[in-house]
């Protein structure tokens, strides 16, 4: 049977896969105007994403160690801020720098952070 982290952990993961898709996506996408750092704001982005999905994995061994600290809490918040600070500059930037589609997979990344976030202080119980 199930536990409520174990539930809580699937949540997280499913989301952190649609994450890595969107953000891939955003990068395959045509570049739109020629914006002097834009597609470097958005490798970024994608590898904040990387980096989070990295530190998921070691926290989750951590986790099932018994590992409950504020440190594991802090290396998934981290790339977090990442994540959500970028898709916040790049969505102030949006309607200058990205093409309709990009915008649109940037909003469902900046949502998905969002979510990824309180999906993680749940799990820790923040």
């Amino acid at each position: 049977m199930l536990t409520h982290n174990d539930l809580v952990y699937e949540q997280l993961e499913t989301l952190l896969h649609l994450l890595m898709e969107e953000a891939h996506m955003l990068l395959e996408q045509d570049a739109g105007p020629s914006v002097l750092g834009y597609r470097d704001d958005l490798e970024a982005l994608v590898q904040a994403v990387g980096n989070f999905a990295l530190r998921l994995d070691d926290a989750e061994q951590r986790w099932l160690n018994g590992d409950t600290s504020a440190l594991v809490i802090h290396d998934l918040r981290a790339p977090l801020a990442g994540i959500l600070g970028l898709s916040e500059l790049l969505l102030n930037n949006a309607d200058d720098i990205l093409t309709p589609t990009q915008n649109r997979l940037l909003q469902h990344v900046n949502t998905a952070g969002y979510d990824l976030l309180e999906i993680v202080d749940d799990l820790f119980g923040r």
